[in-house]
């Protein structure tokens, strides 16, 4: 599981690219991969597109890199838990009294830092299922119906 979980944390922040041929008309390929990019573009990572000529096949190269937010987000959260940690180690050691500070503060630090992970997986699913359909509807859009049967509306 936890091997699951680093996994999911590094495909949050990583780029990727993905190749596509077809045997359309580079005007056809383009009017079918705008419609799908039109429906299905992701929320938490930034997709760039490239035609590229094989001589009689024509290829879309599509790169998935994560959203500048993502990045700030999980920076700012960092931030946020170190002082968080830094508060809870000044409240526990600045005064000799019980207030309610002295519990608060260390117990938030503590869900804070139990909830990261799981926040961080759940951005990272989100990326690699808005992308899994994504690609979905590339492949659907550029591969005829033979290679390609299952309709997109089977999974909405």
């Amino acid at each position: 599981m936890a091997s699951e979980i680093r996994r999911i944390a590094k495909a949050l922040v990583e780029s990727r690219c993905e190749s596509f041929t077809t045997r359309y008309s580079r005007d056809e390929s383009l009017r079918r991969v705008t419609g799908a990019l039109a429906l299905r573009m992701p929320r938490i990572a930034t997709v760039e597109t490239a035609w590229k000529d094989d001589g009689d096949r024509l290829r879309l190269d599509v790169s998935f890199r994560p959203a500048r937010v993502v990045r700030r987000f999980l920076g700012a959260t960092s931030i946020a838990l170190t002082l968080l940690v830094a508060s809870s180690a000044w409240t526990l050691f600045a005064s000799e009294e019980p207030t309610p500070l002295k519990f608060l503060v260390p117990l938030v630090t503590a869900l804070g830092i139990l909830g990261f992970p799981i926040l961080v997986v759940a951005l990272g699913s989100q990326r690699e299922a808005e992308e899994a359909r994504l690609i979905r509807a590339i492949r659907h859009a550029l591969l005829d119906e033979e290679e390609f049967p299952r309709s997109l509306r089977d999974d909405d």
